[in-house]
């Protein structure tokens, strides 16, 4: 499965963001700071509402883990953005028995096997 050989990396970025969360991010490969630009197998994380936006070359598949659950794939066609908001999908997820808190933040993992880029916007 192709999931599996993500769920290693995922992990470890996991525990990254556990013990040091304000550095995992700056020191992530594939994240370019400037433009929060994930990379195909790269991933960042967002305390509020987001947008993603495909920048790449073809479709790209995202995987939205919200606490330690994984909660959603999706694929997002190049050239489209995709708006969630952070506290409804945390609610969702609570409603569909996902251990989430609603002060829990989103995980976004760039699943996409070739070069699709993901632009990831935070809201502050």
């Amino acid at each position: 499965m192709k999931i599996k050989k993500y769920l290693l990396p995922a992990a470890l970025v996991l525990a990254a963001f556990a013990f040091f969360p304000g550095e995992a991010q700056a020191s992530m490969p594939g994240v370019d700071q400037e433009e929060n630009l994930l990379v195909p197998g790269a991933a960042t994380f967002c305390s509020h509402n987001f947008t993603i936006e495909n920048k790449g070359k073809s479709d790209a598949e995202v995987q939205m883990i919200l606490g330690n659950e994984p909660v959603s794939r999706e694929n997002i066609p190049l050239g489209q953005t995709r708006s969630y908001d952070l506290k409804e999908n945390l609610s969702r997820a609570m409603l569909q028995g996902k251990k989430v808190s609603l002060k829990d933040s989103a995980f976004l993992l760039n699943l996409t096997p070739n070069s699709s880029n993901l632009r990831v916007y935070c809201e502050e």
